[in-house]
């Protein structure tokens, strides 16, 4: 069998071995990773994508998703609000990207409410600034049916430095009105 030779600066290096144990190299590292159930990887681009997934399913997680919160596409945060439980207990189910293990879906997430009448703010405990949030009303009005029906509705949410307010208005006119049921908030 023929080696391979390069001679640079009077060293003389065997190719054949070198890459012989590259090859092993990598073979034990696929079956250090396989063994452990998977591995963790990296790919920084100055440019371009850092991953980028084709197909019919072009990314999957079996598990919960994370990114930072100043950058767009999947969810930060999400929280379902109950207002008519006690304080303390309105948070029915959230999930916190920035938290790990089972604190990321645990109620309350390590998030706070505060409420003043037709205003519920949702601390998030990170700067929701770059964040877009995403408010809907978590109501029953099955028996309401004509346009006169004066209830409450959601006019929109103001951001702050590390929360959210979820604003609410009657229907009929510019007041602050109290929500009957709660609301779901995304951030994403």
């Amino acid at each position: 069998m023929a080696l391979a030779r390069l001679h640079s600066n009077q060293k003389t290096v065997d190719v054949t071995r070198y890459r012989r144990q590259f090859i092993s190299l990598l073979i034990g590292l696929a079956l250090l990773l396989s063994a452990c159930g998977g591995g963790e990887g990296s790919v920084n681009s100055t440019s371009g994508f850092g991953v980028k997934g084709e197909g019919p399913i072009a990314i999957k997680a079996v598990g919960n998703a994370v990114q930072t919160p100043g950058f767009g596409g999947w969810a930060k945060s999400m929280v379902i609000v109950d207002v008519t439980k006690p304080a303390g207990q309105q948070i029915a189910r959230c999930y916190n990207s920035q938290l790990t293990g089972a604190a990321m879906n645990t109620v309350p997430c390590s998030y706070l409410l505060e409420s003043s009448v037709g205003q519920w703010r949702v601390i998030f405990g990170f700067d929701t600034r770059s964040p877009f949030a995403a408010a809907t009303q978590t109501d029953d009005r099955s028996k309401c049916f004509v346009s006169s029906c004066d209830i409450p509705r959601i006019s929109g949410v103001t951001y702050e430095n590390d929360s959210v307010i979820v604003v609410a208005r009657k229907s009929s006119d510019s007041y602050l009105s109290g929500l009957d049921l709660g609301f779901t908030l995304i951030l994403y």
